[in-house]
């Protein structure tokens, strides 16, 4: 298992999202991490056997804004420890090709199994995602990324390229558009899976009559994805393939550093209104190793299912331990708004691989 490590290279961003939640940072283009105390950081994480004792490497996440537009610090930390056990993760809108492709190439000089120590998460979001990922003349960007994917596919086939989808809850009552859009997509690029995030950070009132709209969609997705599963052995929509919920590791196994050097439980901390509850320490502290290593996240005891979650016939549950902390003061206290939401799936997902094993 690796340890993973959030680095913010930048809070600037070549696209203009409408739901964006990083609002007027984006603007401030005087914030600059300092690069040798991130690297001092890796190699204090390095050089300690007690924090290593349960990782095999540690896993750079470039996080942004968009995190490639620093791609001059990226390379420094992808040379810096080209010789040790660190892969790199990045965060991408996939809007700018040229800025990827830098990257690529230089790792391609530096890195031994480079291929195997990259990978890039390209986010595309909804149905339509032209309708939300804007660029800042407010124009979609659907046209120019998927472009850019075939580059990408073309120029650089051993390296991983995914992409990830957020849903808002209104998007649920059209979901059959959606199996059929990202159904062509996956048939177009085998090698994509469309298990999206279900939007979390709000508060919703969900009425008995809306739960009835989005439980016939799951129901109509189901009867797709069966016969889709039984031509092509997978699904389409991704849910389908999640067995039972799992918890978020944020500050156990993750921890994320701000513009300012300040370290988090996950990216996810840098956007709460109680982020100085969150904050574990700075990277310029000489202990901020130990820090991270004895902090109440940290703990086993906090990375425990509560009791309302432990019967639960969802699969897929979306638990933020920043969103439930900033509503509530508990990290694991469940945020229950969504729950018939995720029950009414898992009743009809378990039926599903039900009748699937049994042939």
């Amino acid at each position: 298992m690796y340890y993973s490590y959030e680095i913010t290279t930048t809070q600037q961003c070549n696209m203009a999202c409408t739901y964006c939640f990083e609002g007027e940072e984006l603007k401030d283009k005087t914030k600059q991490l300092n690069e040798k105390d991130i690297i001092r950081s890796v190699y204090d994480m390095l050089n300690d056997k007690e924090f290593m004792k349960d990782y095999t490497g540690i896993t750079l996440n470039m996080w942004g804004g968009e995190s490639t537009l620093n791609k001059e610090m990226i390379i420094n930390l992808i040379q810096e420890f080209a010789n040790y056990n660190i892969d790199f993760f990045f965060y991408t809108n996939g809007y700018n090709a040229l800025d990827i492709a830098t990257i690529i190439y230089k790792s391609k000089e530096l890195l031994d199994n480079y291929e195997k120590r990259l990978r890039f998460q390209i986010s595309f979001d909804g149905m339509n995602n032209d309708l939300e990922r804007v660029d800042h003349a407010g124009n979609g960007t659907s046209k120019r990324i998927l472009k850019n994917i075939d580059y990408f596919k073309k120029e650089f086939p051993e390296i991983a390229f995914t992409l990830k989808s957020t849903l808002m809850i209104n998007e649920l009552y059209n979901l059959v558009d959606h199996w059929y859009y990202w159904k062509d997509l996956i048939e177009k690029y085998p090698e994509f899976s469309w298990s999206p995030t279900l939007e979390y950070t709000q508060q919703y009132d969900i009425s008995k009559e809306q739960l009835d709209k989005i439980t016939d969609q799951f129901l109509k997705i189901a009867k797709l994805d069966i016969q889709y599963y039984k031509n092509n052995s997978r699904y389409v929509w991704g849910w389908f393939e999640h067995k039972d919920k799992s918890l978020c590791s944020a500050g156990i196994n993750i921890s994320n550093v701000d513009l300012e050097g300040n370290v988090t439980m996950c990216h996810g901390a840098l956007y709460s209104t109680k982020k100085d509850d969150l904050i574990l320490g700075n990277i310029k502290d000489t202990n901020i190793i130990q820090k991270i290593k004895t902090n109440k996240y940290y703990t086993q005891e906090i990375f425990t299912m509560s009791d309302h979650c432990k019967n639960c016939v969802a699969t897929v549950c979306y638990q933020c331990p920043t969103v439930n902390h900033e509503l509530n003061g508990k990290f694991y206290e469940p945020k229950v708004d969504l729950c018939d939401v995720y029950q009414s799936f898992g009743k009809i997902s378990r039926t599903v691989q039900k009748y699937l094993t049994k042939g």
